[in-house]
């Protein structure tokens, strides 16, 4: 008499795979979380970098002046001028020393001052930049801060 085999697969064999499963996920997981978090910072300075510039622009073509300043704990720009104007960051940014806004005249010169993220272990991340920094009152740059200074 002819048995058939049963097919399929054991239980060890299942438990076997869902572990492998879980361990690959596990680690998917976390480097996708801190591939987030490094294209969120980046897109926070991108953010902020284009109303820096926008607002230099309209300065200069409506001769008004404008102030950006940072709310709630760093994580809200607002633009003061014409209207207010606010952009919500996903990480907290301030201004490096005792300066608390950047005034631009209505000529679009800048105050020389860099903006940072405040928030700590982004080395781990290496995001392409994370800080701006404004020179000569009129070179707005991109840059990497190296916890002294935008780089």
């Amino acid at each position: 008499m002819d048995r058939e085999i049963a097919k399929g697969f054991t239980l060890l064999e299942l438990v076997i795979a869902i572990v492998v499963t879980v361990v690959l996920l596990s680690i998917a997981i976390s480097n996708f979380i801190a591939w987030k978090r490094k294209i969120e910072i980046e897109k926070d300075v991108n953010t902020i970098y284009s109303v820096i510039q926008k607002c230099r622009l309209k300065a200069l073509t409506s001769h008004t002046g404008y102030e950006l300043y940072f709310e709630n704990s760093g994580r809200t720009l607002i633009v003061n001028g014409t209207t207010l104007v606010s952009y919500k960051l996903s990480f907290p940014f301030t201004f490096r020393g005792s300066v608390n806004k950047l005034k631009i005249d209505d000529k679009g010169v800048v105050d020389n001052l860099t903006i940072y993220s405040k928030v700590a272990g982004l080395d781990n991340l290496n995001p392409k930049y994370d800080c701006i920094v404004i020179s000569s009152g009129i070179n707005v740059r991109k840059g990497k801060w190296n916890g002294t200074s935008c780089k």
